[in-house]
């Protein structure tokens, strides 16, 4: 079978695309960003003066890449894991040092990693488990390079350890091993510094990290994990750890993986969302705080089109842009303005028209569209969205392009290019064109690899990053 992975998401150029930046839960180092230490039980949204086109959640920390490719941070700074070449405490975004051309970004538990456009891998932070891969256990206040690595298409930060998927299918691992979670077989306290490969796995599309544990996806639509496992988060019916990768029980049809701090969350093909592991506050949202040793149904969820998981809770996005949050709330990161735990999702206030989500620790983050800004050009703002068909040898292309109160001319395209910038095949080209589309692309014709889909609507366009692996 083929299959496709969207493995980076991230806008070239969206001018008149008004992201705004919300968050809520703990913030008593700063990670909401309101410039206060208060902690949020709904949503507040961020004072940042820059179109965000991606988030990440550290344990304490938060991340924002920009239009521009480059990275802002915020929260907890201990260790430097803001990259602004201090170790002070920022209650509100401020630029990371360095960087240029960032693609992706992934917080952990006290470091940070970023991933370039030209797949190299950059790390800061808290370093003495080697977690950011450059031959060191010393931390690093600004951003250093990861060793070894290129052609890498996906990062993923779990505890104190790293991960990294390349364009290969191949999955790398670095830092800490005290339970297995690098994969490499066997368990050791010694730091790992340079990443290894985990020879047994292959033809991954996505990665995840939890606290001391890894997830992947296969290219079956399979889910393998590793690391620990004392409450079943690997989902294998065991508590025992697990030192190589393991196939998680019952699911097929999976699309998206999540790793939390004890729990595990995966997302299927029919909008639906399966979690295992620790149930302590209700993080896998079925009602009880019982911990199950593999994957049941999250009550009442349909429609999800992404998740993410805190350290003891769990989030989705619903195809209607709305939040839902389920687990422990005592720090109001459900942000459903109380601290009371919810054993089953419950939709967090305020928030609408969201397009990404993301939490770790105890605070969860959003990135939310606004369209109440009058806009002077011809297209007000334009989307596009990637759905795998599984089964089938083909995903669906849905997009949309919004007319502002402008009128006038514009050119419509929508190709998809390969590696080199090449374009491989033009999908639609036409003039003035709104409204809501869906195309289904054939995968017959493609050879496996990375790709790039370009939606262009006059100023505006967007760009999704995919692999294609062929069995």
């Amino acid at each position: 079978m083929n299959v496709f992975s969207i493995i980076a998401c991230f806008l070239i150029n969206t001018p008149k695309v008004n992201n705004e930046v919300w968050a809520w839960g703990y913030n008593k180092k700063g990670e909401i960003g309101d410039s206060t230490t208060t902690d949020r039980l709904q949503p507040v949204k961020i004072n940042i003066q820059s179109n965000i086109i991606a988030i990440s959640a550290g344990q304490e920390h938060s991340l924002a890449i920009k239009s521009d490719s480059t990275v802002l941070a915020w929260g907890w700074n201990t260790n430097g894991q803001l990259g602004d070449g201090t170790n002070a405490n920022r209650w509100q975004p401020v630029q990371t040092n360095i960087l240029t051309s960032v693609d992706a970004i992934t917080g952990a538990s006290m470091q940070t990693l970023a991933l370039k456009s030209n797949g190299t891998v950059w790390g800061w932070g808290y370093n003495t488990e080697g977690q950011l891969g450059d031959g060191t256990t010393d931390d690093r206040w600004q951003p250093v390079q990861t060793n070894s690595l290129t052609g890498v298409a996906a990062i993923a930060g779990g505890g104190l350890h790293s991960l990294a998927l390349k364009s290969d299918s191949t999955v790398w691992a670095w830092g800490l091993n005290d339970c297995g979670q690098l994969g490499i077989g066997g368990d050791d306290a010694d730091p790992h510094p340079t990443p290894e490969k985990i020879n047994t796995l292959t033809n991954i599309v996505v990665i995840a990290g939890g606290e001391l544990h890894s997830l992947a996806l296969k290219s079956d639509s399979t889910v393998w994990a590793w690391g620990y496992n004392g409450n079943g988060q690997l989902g294998d019916s065991t508590t025992n750890k697990r030192s190589q990768p393991v196939r998680t029980n019952i699911l097929t049809g999976i699309i998206a993986i999540a790793g939390g701090g004890s729990h595990s969350l995966a997302l299927k093909s029919d909008g639906t969302v399966w979690a295992w592991g620790c149930n302590s506050g209700g993080q896998l949202g079925d009602s009880t705080t019982t911990q199950h040793l593999q994957p049941i149904q999250t009550n009442i969820l349909t429609g999800i089109t992404s998740i993410a998981a805190g350290k003891n809770h769990s989030l989705a996005l619903k195809s209607d842009g709305t939040v839902w949050a389920w687990g422990e709330n005592s720090k109001g990161q459900l942000g459903v303005n109380d601290t009371v735990d919810h054993w089953q999702p419950v939709r967090t206030n305020i928030l609408t028209d969201v397009t990404a989500i993301t939490g770790r620790g105890d605070h969860s983050i959003a990135i939310k569209n606004s369209t109440g800004i009058e806009n002077k050009e011809t297209v007000a703002s334009i989307y596009l969205n990637i759905l795998p068909v599984i089964g089938k040898n083909s995903f669906d292309v849905k997009y949309g392009i919004q007319k502002s109160k402008t009128n006038g001319e514009f050119s419509v395209s929508l190709k998809l290019y390969d590696i080199s910038g090449k374009v491989k095949k033009v999908l639609f080209e036409d003039n003035s064109l709104y409204g809501k589309y869906s195309i289904n692309i054939n995968l017959n014709n493609f050879s496996s690899g990375i790709y790039f889909l370009r939606l262009g609507a006059g100023a505006q366009y967007i760009t999704k990053k995919l692999a294609i692996i062929k069995n």
